[in-house]
């Protein structure tokens, strides 16, 4: 169960970066766009 979490967590991370990356409407906290790409680095 937790391994599934996990996966949404990521995957929820990476749509936040994507959408992030794309759509600089959703600039209210970018501070979470820094942390998704250091991870994913």
């Amino acid at each position: 169960m937790r391994n599934a979490i996990r996966a949404v967590l990521g995957l929820m991370m990476a749509v936040l970066a994507v959408l992030g990356s794309l759509g600089p409407n959703d600039d209210p906290r970018p501070a979470e766009v820094e942390v998704s790409s250091g991870s994913s680095h």
